[in-house]
């Protein structure tokens, strides 16, 4: 195994598990690739792939190609994991193949703020940008806030109801955004003449609305079932622009893919159990040289799960983890790498005995490092996953050979507009819903989006060595951006 600060991944993966995007026929089975649970759970019981074709978009799964599953990823819906999808999709069709790209964004595992503050940065005026989401979200987080209210003392509701009524909107916006009710129609419209960049007031409003009536009769109703069904509309969108009418791109939540696309009593177990069962390989990973006693003394143990306190969301004021993030009312789960033993609270130690399935409904995340052990027992292991050579502690449990997984591995190109703060290191992502109108601005969106496309793949498929971290800085000027 190689440490994260040598950032080698390319050296841990061998190198009969990985697949190129030029070579993604590789991935096409002589038998059907999807496992009965599997199948069932991304075509025949996916809500979300329901609430798509609700929209109008024709999905086409093909049953003998590997699916490549994108990764954990946030609600921001970062835009370069978009473009990692379309490169994908494009290199397929040009192959005579359908690969089948699983959309996989997390629900639990982050506040909704940290989803608004991150989608807010990518906007030209990201004060503006913040304010219209937390109005058009903030009712739905008091809503998902008064039942975790009514479960307390009298003392505890009494204390949040005394809060100035800004800082109660605040402390409930910390909620998860698969706890938080979506808006209705009426507050999506308000939200899209705020957020609307050149005039794509309506059109805006009217995918945001629809979004809002399709998860609706699907039977979905949280704002992370709309962010999942937002992002997919927008990449089959962008799909459509690039010639590829019926593009395999899947929405689904990681949580269900998890819970529902593994073995039978996979999301039964506990998750002492599931951390048991990778304890050695988490142990050889991630572990700072002897020569570092202080590094090795910091990093003596490893995460298993996110959870939030709803006690400490409501009424406790931000705190910072160890890296420096806030980490208002939401705690850790850990084991030592030493011997797996819990590290945690008294108050906390019976999740480690909640199944796993139960723990992901609540809302929960686990950590990246267990994530890429669970999503392992996926479609029976038969999944290609997307990889960058960064956090090479994550992605190393795929090195397995025992594992039948296999690896598009990546390297990392971020993308970002010229209109943010330091608009190289240290932007966030831009947001699809902004790379959407930035393309629809320009004066040839479909030329414009294949040159950004072709760009990025350049600079994201590595060679013989890994590339360096680049970025794709959008200009100001929609049509137009540079490499940096």
């Amino acid at each position: 195994m190689t440490s994260a600060e040598d950032g080698r991944l390319w050296g841990v993966l061998p190198r009969e598990k990985r697949v190129g995007l030029g070579g993604l026929a590789a991935l096409r089975s002589p038998r059907e690739a999807l496992t009965a649970d599997f199948a069932a759970a991304l075509c025949a019981g996916n809500p979300w792939l329901a609430a798509l074709r609700h929209l109008g978009h024709g999905v086409s799964v093909d049953a003998r190609m590997v699916p490549i599953e994108e990764g954990e990823t946030s609600l921001n819906a970062n835009g370069h994991q978009a473009l990692a999808a379309l490169a994908v999709l494009a290199a397929g069709a040009g192959q005579g193949v359908n690969p089948t790209v699983i959309g996989s964004l997390a629900g639990g595992n982050h506040g909704l703020d940290r989803v608004i503050a991150r989608l807010a940065a990518s906007f030209p005026e990201p004060p503006r940008a913040r304010a219209a989401l937390a109005a058009a979200l903030a009712p739905g987080a008091r809503a998902a806030a008064a039942p975790l209210l009514a479960a307390c003392r009298a003392n505890v509701r009494k204390a949040f109801h005394a809060l100035p009524a800004p800082l109660q909107e605040a402390r409930a916006l910390r909620l998860p955004a698969c706890r938080v009710p979506a808006p209705p129609a009426e507050a999506l419209e308000r939200l899209a003449a705020d957020l609307a960049l050149g005039g794509l007031r309506h059109r805006l409003r009217d995918r945001l609305v629809a979004a809002r009536e399709a998860i609706a009769a699907a039977g979905l109703t949280s704002v992370a079932d709309l962010w999942i069904v937002l992002r997919a509309d927008l990449v089959h969108d962008l799909a459509a622009r690039l010639g590829l009418r019926r593009a395999g791109f899947v929405p689904t939540a990681l949580e269900h893919l998890i819970a529902r696309g593994t073995p039978a009593g996979f999301a039964g177990q506990p998750l002492a159990d599931l951390a048991a069962r990778y304890h050695a390989l988490l142990a050889a990973v991630d572990r700072p040289p002897p020569s570092q006693p202080a590094a090795t003394a910091a990093r003596s143990r490893y995460r298993l799960l996110n959870y939030f306190d709803p006690l400490a969301v409501l009424l406790r004021g931000a705190r910072r983890d160890g890296r420096g993030e806030l980490r208002p009312g939401w705690a850790s789960l850990a084991a030592r790498f030493a011997t797996g033993a819990l590290v945690a609270p008294p108050a906390a130690r019976a999740l480690a005995g909640l199944p796993v399935g139960e723990l992901l409904a609540r809302g929960y995340g686990l950590s990246g490092k267990l994530t890429y052990m669970a999503v392992r027992a996926v479609n029976g292991g038969a999944v290609c996953n997307q990889v960058r050579q960064t956090a090479p502690d994550v992605f190393a449990g795929l090195a397995d050979p025992a594992s039948p997984h296999r690896v598009l591995p990546l390297g990392w190109v971020n993308l970002t507009g010229a209109w943010q703060s330091g608009a190289s290191e240290g932007a966030p992502a831009l947001d699809l819903l902004v790379l959407w109108q930035w393309l629809d601005r320009s004066p040839d969106p479909a030329a414009t989006l294949a040159r950004l496309l072709a760009a990025f793949r350049q600079r994201a498929e590595p060679c013989a060595a890994p590339p360096a971290r680049s970025w794709l800085v959008l200009d100001a000027r929609p049509g137009g951006f540079r490499i940096v």
